[in-house]
């Protein structure tokens, strides 16, 4: 359940928006998208986060999203477009934190903001005044996200946007399971670099493992891997590696090589591990 405004800290306005789609950059979509801002607000600043999450990867979009957010200064807004019902019935949502501003679809983009992060306003996107006169069927992007992005970044309350919001959307998070002393998840993400990056966290790790990690028989696809390691030159050339990535994560990689290439990794690869004596 999201919280109600009470509470409420007063955010530094940064004016910058953070954009991550799945849009890719041969077409002009997300140039587009910054020209609308521009237009509406000509001193925000505009950071790219990615374009490239794969078409309708609305899981991938939300690791991603909560991997980036706590590094941007407060009052950033984060835009998310990863949006397969776009046209659809889907509402859009704004949400803010005690530190952000997050705008996207109600299709489970904001899963792990909202466990992570404490929500003191919401509101359901509706009022278009604040969008393009015009709006397409298949372009919310321009049409809604990037003007309500750029009001907010001007400081917009968001109960003018629209009804207060109680709950949204979340995705089926693949959590590990425990049983016996062998924990197993699945590969939720692949980067640019080949990387196969688990639903497993540091946290767990720890918790489930104890400090000791380098006693961690770690079988993915059948490729067994012994220990974590602190990071990728400590494999040799063409060796699978497991280690703790940048967003805290367990990953699979292939010292320069690719665990998606090389090693047939996937989203939905499944991964064991098992501590040895």
């Amino acid at each position: 359940m999201l919280c109600a405004k009470e509470g409420v800290t007063a955010m530094t306005e940064a004016n910058l928006i953070a954009l991550l789609t799945d849009f890719g950059l041969k077409d002009p979509y997300v140039g587009i998208m910054k020209g609308v801002i521009a237009g509406i607000n000509p001193k925000a600043s505009i950071i790219d986060i990615t374009h490239e999450i794969r078409p309708q990867d609305v899981l991938g979009a939300a690791l991603v999203l909560a991997s980036a957010y706590p590094y941007f200064p407060e009052g950033s807004v984060f835009c998310s477009v990863v949006d397969p019902g776009v046209g659809g019935k889907r509402r859009i949502i704004a949400l803010e934190t005690q530190s952000h501003r997050f705008l996207a679809p109600d299709n489970g983009l904001l899963t792990l903001v909202c466990e992570r992060e404490r929500v003191v306003e919401s509101a359901s996107v509706e009022e278009r005044r604040y969008f393009l006169e015009k709006i397409s069927a298949t372009f919310h992007g321009r049409d809604v996200f990037a003007p309500v992005a750029a009001h907010l970044a001007q400081g917009l309350d968001l109960d003018k946007l629209g009804a207060r919001v109680s709950e949204i959307t979340r995705l089926s998070w693949p959590h590990p399971q425990m049983e016996r002393n062998t924990l197993t998840g699945e590969i939720i993400y692949i980067d640019h670099f080949g990387n196969a990056i688990s639903n497993m966290d540091a946290e767990l790790l720890k918790s489930t493992f104890g400090d000791d990690l380098l006693k961690i028989t770690v079988d993915c696809k059948g490729h067994l891997i012994q220990g974590l390691s602190a990071y990728y030159a400590q494999a040799p050339p063409g060796q699978p590696i497991a280690l703790i990535g940048s967003a805290g994560f367990l990953e699979i990689a292939l010292r320069e090589g690719s665990a998606e290439k090389d090693l047939g990794l996937r989203r939905g690869s499944s991964l064991t591990l098992k501590k040895g004596k």
